[in-house]
């Protein structure tokens, strides 16, 4: 699916229809996910799919899907789709951002805390990348309907009953914090001229209008996180850079 995601992403027409076989990939692998703990031949504590590599798929997809492809601000696989469409967007783009929150939730990824001094680099690092997989994300679910229900109703299905209120719990966290972020993104009067200094896990609203998280700040330049794996960074003059409070 990761290869068939690449060439789409290079092609002029049929990127609509490479995210809507996406979907039906995500949606068989939570079905495998469900059998793990419903199956009586799955033994105790094992996996149809190894965790690793529901990570890979999942770095891999908001890879290829929203990270850009080349130095254009704008050059997403996901804005491209959308082009496609000559109407509000199809039902399929929903149940992808709701699919893909089920991933991340069934991936270990999650909102922690970036700036514990106890951290190694490394896991300041991964925790910064992390947070920005699920701003790519959770917002557009935590304000769409469909794409809300198919999240709750994947982490139902494919969540063992021990895990059940673990995973609500995250679930709630994370729309609330997406909702926070959707609202504040279209109120740009209400933070125009912000006086606090940005910090690396800070989110900020980039000049293509997208939300990114910051992951360096020197000087008079902010480099903020594009999840394209070969290119994890874009730099901007401070002044093009606008902090959003939450």
């Amino acid at each position: 699916m990761l290869k068939k995601l690449a060439q789409a992403a290079q092609q002029d027409a049929h990127r609509l229809a490479a995210l809507v076989q996406l979907v039906a990939v995500l949606a068989m692998l939570r079905e495998l996910r469900s059998l793990d703990h419903k199956a009586p031949w799955v033994p105790k504590g094992e996996t149809l799919v190894p965790h690793k590599e529901r990570q890979r798929l999942f770095h891999g997809v908001l890879s290829h899907v929203f990270g850009r492809q080349d130095h254009g601000e704008q050059a997403r696989l996901f804005d491209a789709a959308l082009r496609e469409i000559d109407h509000e967007p199809a039902e399929e783009i929903a149940r992808l951002h709701g699919l893909l929150v089920w991933l991340a939730w069934d991936s270990d990824v999650a909102l922690r805390e970036i700036h514990d001094l106890r951290l190694s680099w490394e896991e300041r690092q991964q925790r910064t990348y992390d947070k920005a997989r699920l701003l790519a994300i959770v917002p557009y679910t935590a304000v769409d309907p469909i794409a809300t229900q198919e999240a709750h109703d994947s982490i139902l299905h494919a969540t063992r009953v021990t895990q059940l209120q673990q995973a609500s719990n995250w679930l709630r966290v994370n729309l609330e914090w997406g909702r926070n972020i959707a609202h504040h993104a279209t109120c740009l009067s209400d933070i125009r001229g912000a006086s606090e200094a940005p910090e690396i896990g800070d989110i900020a609203l980039a000049p293509d209008a997208l939300p990114r998280i910051i992951t360096r700040v020197s000087g008079q330049s902010i480099w903020l996180c594009d999840l394209n794996q070969k290119n994890p960074e874009i730099g901007y003059l401070a002044s093009r850079v606008t902090k959003l409070p939450v």
